[in-house]
């Protein structure tokens, strides 16, 4: 289906650049989230394939790899937070393709742990929680 439809040289990071969220609205989700009783989020934020949904140093992205440019978890934790929702980030950090060693590279966790450290010491996130496979970790207020 994939060398039919995309052609052999077509690679799975080149999907990003197809990726479009033109009727994202964090605001419409988080009023979801309120009206469902929801206390707290917790999106996928860079799974096994090794693509984050935030800006990261890694170019692959949704803010460097694909038209969207904006960071989706930024604006969903304004929103949550807005309305008083505990906001978390869940990373498949377990079996990351894109990181030396894959299962069990626990100095990834951390990498990503201080990359949400520093957005929110600056202002880029409000309270969060990070999940991954192997911990979690409560950051913020």
């Amino acid at each position: 289906f994939h060398a039919k439809n995309y052609g052999t040289n077509f690679n799975y990071q080149d999907f990003a650049a197809m990726f479009r969220c033109e009727l994202f609205n964090p605001d419409e989700w988080a009023d979801i989230f309120q009206r469902s009783g929801a206390r707290y989020v917790v999106p996928t934020s860079k799974h096994h394939e090794g693509f984050a949904m935030f800006k990261s140093k890694h170019p692959f992205n949704i803010v460097d790899a694909t038209p969207f440019k904006r960071d989706p978890m930024k604006d969903l934790s304004a929103a949550c937070a807005k309305r008083g929702i505990d906001f978390g980030f869940y990373y498949s950090q377990d079996q990351d393709w894109h990181e030396a060693g894959g299962r069990g590279n626990n100095w990834d966790v951390f990498a990503i742990t201080f990359t949400m450290m520093v957005g929110i010491i600056s202002g880029t996130y409000s309270t969060v929680f990070i999940a991954s496979s192997l911990s979690i970790m409560f950051i913020g207020e």
